[in-house]
């Protein structure tokens, strides 16, 4: 007998980075499949992720480190160290995400 696994949507509305909390009123969808012949979970969605792992709770944890790294990377990153495409997705970002709660 097959075991049901959950494949629903990961809908994201909040992160956190540092310590400090970033809200959308828009928020982000990723489709989640369960490709049995490999035994991994994908997630596939906004900002070109597609991301994959063992279980859901890996996946979850992946995607946070994920939008970690967007965050810290492009719209906290340098502007001078960015190409022009990085600089615009910062841009979208800072202007999609906004800070609701600081931890300092």
């Amino acid at each position: 007998m097959a075991s049901i696994v959950d494949e629903r949507p990961v809908v994201i509305d909040s992160f956190s980075v540092d310590g400090r909390r970033y809200r959308t009123s828009k928020p982000l969808s990723f489709a989640v499949r369960y490709d049995r012949d490999e035994g991994l979970f994908f997630l596939e969605g906004e900002y070109r992720i597609l991301l994959w792992a063992e279980t859901r709770e890996l996946l979850l944890d992946v995607l946070d480190d994920e939008l970690w790294y967007l965050w810290t990377r492009f719209a906290e990153g340098e502007p001078e160290e960015l190409t022009e495409g990085a600089q615009r997705l910062g841009e979208e970002l800072r202007a999609r995400f906004k800070l609701v709660t600081d931890a300092a």
